[in-house]
């Protein structure tokens, strides 16, 4: 048997936790099976998982998320892949991680 599983990095849950103790709503948008991202989730503290998303609906749920959003809010997408640049073009903020 071999199990392959993502490594989330040390630093992740102080992040997270830093974003939301500035009041910031923090979603994980993945394509990962919906196990997986709970998993990931729960290490990192976000409440709030949408997973098994394919690239077009995270760059939906990017447009959507900006239309129902107060006046003078932000919307930011982290993504690693290609196939998150259409959600990346959409935000308002875009961060591709590379590494």
């Amino acid at each position: 048997m071999i199990a392959i599983a993502d490594r989330i990095k040390p630093t992740a849950p102080l992040t997270i936790f830093a974003l939301q103790s500035m009041g910031l709503n923090v979603l994980l948008v993945t394509g990962d099976n919906v196990k997986t991202a709970r998993a990931i989730a729960a290490q990192v503290g976000i409440k709030n998982v949408y997973a098994e998303v394919l690239p077009t609906q995270k760059e939906r749920f990017i447009a959507t998320l900006k239309e129902n959003s107060r006046k003078g809010d932000k919307v930011a997408m982290v993504g690693d892949g290609v196939n998150d640049s259409p959600a990346l073009a959409r935000a308002d903020v875009g961060i591709a991680v590379g590494t």
